[in-house]
């Protein structure tokens, strides 16, 4: 699967009854890291991989005119906030987490500018390091379902012997 942001043109009808085209934006996120549940022995926590996708998916950009490649982020720790619609704490927290496991390296811009993040792909990190498990419930949901599938139904009726 392939992860990046991507824009649709939408239509919107404003007060005054003219259309204007707006972009749609939203970040898909791999298989991979959505059931990951560690990496590198670190939980790897729902705003962490929101966070990581939403990162990873600048890495090719759709309105870069030359569709070159994107090796670094930048982008302020506001910006993300705005973003992700999370607390500068939260954004904080979790860039430190993504950076612990890996998974980015910071390059601090300085106060008032952005930072710029080199965000490493999920599958290039050592595939040892990364614990992806089955969630227990999905196995005993399967399990269940083919115990019940398998019974047969007995008729509540008796039928009438002439």
């Amino acid at each position: 699967m392939i992860l990046m942001i991507k824009r649709k043109p939408m239509e919107k009808t404003t007060k005054n009854n003219s259309t204007e085209k707006e972009t749609e934006n939203f970040t898909t996120v791999w298989d991979s890291v959505r059931r990951a549940k560690t990496v590198n022995g670190i939980q790897f926590k729902p705003i962490d991989k929101l966070l990581y996708s939403y990162l990873l998916g600048w890495q090719v950009s759709k309105d870069d005119p030359n569709n070159k490649k994107v090796t670094k982020v930048n982008s302020s720790v506001r910006e993300l906030q705005q973003e992700l619609g999370v607390s500068k704490g939260t954004i904080e927290t979790s860039l430190k987490t993504l950076e612990k496991m890996g998974l980015i390296v910071i390059k601090s811009g300085g106060v008032g500018f952005s930072n710029e993040y080199d965000v490493i792909k999920f599958s290039d990190v050592e595939s040892t390091n990364v614990e992806i498990k089955v969630d227990q419930f999905m196995e005993n949901r399967k399990e269940w379902r083919e115990q019940h599938s398998q019974k047969t139904v007995k008729p509540v009726v008796k039928p009438l012997n002439n």
